[in-house]
């Protein structure tokens, strides 16, 4: 007779739930008539594309159609995701802005809606089939549970509650008695709770919208949204010296927008060029004078030749200043990767130290994720790009394509005027994907 009474491995069942038999592959939705994604649409497409004769003018066979859907297909879901990733890759955005490769994307995008249909036709069919043909029907009702307050009678010290009293609750709607059992023996006593206290923060927060219409969007409200929008170094510090001038609205009307107002862009001295693009991170010399231009517009709305600004107008001038404010947060993180690129004087090692802040696991500035086919350098990496755990590896750790990671070394092996800022930007792009950064949002928020 066996006398080992040891239990070695207990099985909790609550009698009621069966999630302990679930198979994640006998789910309806684990697979799909059609499972494909987007990714894996675009590289049909391109494959296709090479089987498709083209047909020139003169009706002759020239080639196929794969020029008309080449490109990296990383880019293209980049694209599709958020097209003004691109503002500062104004090649590869035109390339991608294409009118039939959009009017592909929008197709793609449209088809999940069909695709999700498929995905639900197995659910849908076991439904049928249960409920309707074998006439299933649905368990029994678990048992509600509530939360109990005892109170003590007058002149009681404590008192037991057993396990298992019945509490009544009255009747349901239908007139059926509602009734409670307790699940522990209670002691009740005369400990009590002496204040429950809830403390409410109210925080409001306010956009660049409101900060202009404080003032009545007068010089000064309109300095304290340009302020908050691309002050330095932080949202609402004063705006960037000007050759080591201070500057304030009076400063930009007078200095930079009244002199570059009325001559070509091509007229524009490079500082001030530079002033506004690197410095107030304006996309364009052309948005910053369109701000300009609907400022100068309101506060002489009261001069009989002058239109007051619309509505429109205004929030196309808040939606140019929250890309200049991202695209200030967004040269802020490349700054840094330059910076700590120059802090080292040998190239390879100033590299890797890039990378390692920008792409380290897990946190920044910790080596970089373990390499494939123990390869310990990105140089190797690059060596072996026909390798499947090497392109896996740049896609899923280095979170690149390898099309930006062949560009990236291919500068660094340059040695006369590399590229440096394209370099600064791709792995700035990876660093936001790998750490998923998000903006701040833009504005103040007060108590």
């Amino acid at each position: 007779m066996n006398t080992n009474n040891k239990i070695i491995h207990h099985i909790f069942r609550d009698g009621v739930s069966q999630r302990g038999r679930l198979l994640r592959e006998l789910e309806p939705d684990y697979v799909s008539v059609d499972e494909r994604d987007v990714s894996d649409l675009l590289t049909f497409v391109q494959k296709y594309a090479t089987k498709l004769n083209y047909y020139d003018e003169s009706n002759r066979i020239n080639g196929d159609w794969s020029s008309f859907f080449g490109g990296d297909v990383e880019q293209m879901l980049a694209y599709i995701k958020n097209p003004e990733s691109f503002a500062d890759d104004p090649s590869t955005q035109r390339q991608l802005a294409q009118p039939h490769l959009v009017l592909l994307f929008t197709f793609l995008q449209l088809l999940r809606y069909p695709q999700q249909q498929f995905k639900a036709l197995t659910q849908r069919y076991l439904d049928f089939y249960y409920k309707e043909v074998l006439q299933l029907r649905t368990k029994e009702e678990v048992p509600d549970k509530v939360n109990v307050i005892f109170e003590l009678a007058q002149g009681e010290e404590a008192h037991l509650i057993n396990k298992g009293t019945w509490l009544s609750a009255g009747q349901d709607n239908q007139g059926v008695n509602i009734n409670y059992a307790t699940d522990e023996d209670i002691v009740v006593n005369q400990a009590q709770v002496a204040s429950i206290k809830t403390l409410f923060i109210e925080k409001n927060s306010i956009g660049l919208e409101e900060i202009h219409n404080q003032d009545n969007k007068s010089d000064q409200s309109f300095e304290n949204m340009l302020r908050w929008a691309v002050g330095r170094p932080n949202q609402g510090d004063q705006l960037p010296d000007f050759n080591g001038d201070a500057v304030d609205i009076d400063y930009l009307k007078e200095r930079i927008y009244q002199q570059i107002n009325d001559i070509e862009i091509e007229q524009i001295p490079q500082e001030q060029e530079d002033y506004i693009k690197n410095k107030l991170f304006f996309a364009t010399v052309e948005n910053f004078k369109y701000c300009f231009e609907i400022h100068d517009r309101q506060i002489k709305k009261a001069d009989a030749d002058v239109q007051e600004p619309t509505e429109l107008e205004w929030n196309e001038v808040y939606k140019i200043l929250e890309k200049a404010y991202r695209k200030k947060i967004t040269m802020g993180r490349r700054n840094a990767l330059k910076e700590k690129r120059e802090q080292e004087e040998r190239e390879q090692l100033a590299f890797k130290s890039m990378m390692e802040l920008a792409l380290g696991s897990p946190n920044p500035g910790d080596p970089l994720p373990k390499m494939p086919n123990g390869y310990t350098t990105l140089q190797e990496i690059f060596d072996h790009l026909d390798q499947e755990p090497v392109i896996r590896y740049i896609k899923e750790e280095l979170y690149l394509s390898v099309a930006d990671f062949r560009k990236i070394m291919e500068i660094l092996a340059t040695t006369e005027n590399p590229d440096w800022e394209e370099v600064y930007r791709l792995v700035e792009k990876a660093q936001t994907k790998k750490r998923n950064f998000t903006y701040p949002p833009i504005g103040k928020t007060e108590i």
